[in-house]
């Protein structure tokens, strides 16, 4: 949907590399949502923060 939407933000063009580098330069979890074989979705939760839904 951000893609659509023309949004600028890095996480809009996330790709097998960009999430690599999101878990080794930050403490974080990373969930990574694929459907056959394409990354359609990602979430990146850093572990030493709260997590606030």
């Amino acid at each position: 949907m951000s893609r659509q939407l023309g949004l600028q933000w890095p996480v809009t063009q996330a790709d097998v590399a960009l999430i690599r580098e999101n878990i080794k330069h930050n403490d974080c979890y990373c969930y990574v949502l694929e459907i056959n074989g394409v990354i359609q979705a990602t979430v990146s939760h850093s572990k030493n923060k709260p997590l606030i839904i």
